[in-house]
């Protein structure tokens, strides 16, 4: 396990020194003109997934329990992005409702009882610069930034016909992020950004059996994000986008641990003048 570790260390130190070389190499072309880009609103609905874990490792990579409880839904996306080819604003929010769920395990998967069910809002910020602009190839641009997001999940789930169990977490958090862009001309272009980061957020559990009992929990832990989009243009203002996005939580509340993740397919259309 020891000689794992290091290997990994020395090879995102590898991939380090060899990015900040190709960085260095770059700037010594000419950099590409800071172009000021219309703001734009992007709409678009789609479908996704939510798994959640009973067990979890507290840290990188997002690992649980073998057996997790998985459903789906469709999921309503808006977002709106501002600001330059150096810098950019971008702001989103989510709405989506689960179901179908499953208990699966490596050997089999179990149908979980009909209203069983899940909910969540979530709005996000984030803040990104591109200082290594057209990096290897013409309109191929390299950034960082900072996020802040929230969001709240409800769900349900029923154990048997008079024991149930209702779940609601409010969460913060935090994170840095890493970002590239890929935009050759004005008729396409593709966006891909991974995020680390910490959560804190507050838990409140409401069990029903022969015996009711509330616990609130405030609780927080480790989520890595990766989002990825592409646009294509189709008139002089609108263009078509397809995004993928999903995330993994490790998290502690207490004496209980858990993860949980959600993935997500949209399909919508962005305008700007």
């Amino acid at each position: 396990m020891l000689r794992r570790t290091s290997v990994w260390r020395a090879g995102k130190f590898t991939l380090a020194g060899i990015f900040i070389a190709a960085t260095a190499s770059a700037q010594s072309v000419q950099p590409a003109p800071d172009v000021a880009w219309p703001p734009r609103w992007t709409v678009s609905a789609g479908v996704e997934s939510l798994w959640w874990r009973d067990a979890a490792q507290m840290g990188p990579p997002i690992d649980g329990s073998p057996v997790s409880w998985d459903g789906s839904g469709p999921i309503v996306y808006i977002a709106h992005d501002r600001g330059r080819r150096s810098r950019l604003h971008h702001f989103e929010g989510t709405f989506t409702v689960s179901g179908g769920f499953e208990l699966r395990s490596p050997v089999r998967s179990t149908t979980a009882l009909e209203d069983d069910g899940a909910s969540r809002v979530s709005g996000r910020y984030e803040y990104h610069r591109y200082p290594w602009r057209d990096l290897w190839i013409s309109g191929f641009d390299v950034g960082f930034g900072v996020e802040g997001a929230g969001d709240q999940m409800a769900f349900h789930r029923r154990f048997a016909a008079d024991i149930s169990l209702d779940r609601r977490i409010t969460n913060l958090r935090t994170a840095g992020l890493l970002a590239a862009r890929w935009r050759r001309s004005e008729r396409w272009s593709l966006h891909a950004v991974w995020g680390n980061g910490i959560t804190l957020g507050r838990s409140i559990t409401d069990y029903r059996s022969d015996v009711e009992y509330a616990h609130q929990r405030w609780g927080g832990g480790w989520q890595s994000t990766l989002d990825v989009r592409g646009e294509v243009r189709v008139s002089a203002g609108a263009r078509l986008t397809a995004g993928w996005f999903t995330s993994g939580e490790g998290r502690l509340e207490s004496h209980n641990m858990h993860s949980f993740g959600r993935s997500r397919f949209t399909v919508g259309v962005s305008y700007g003048r």
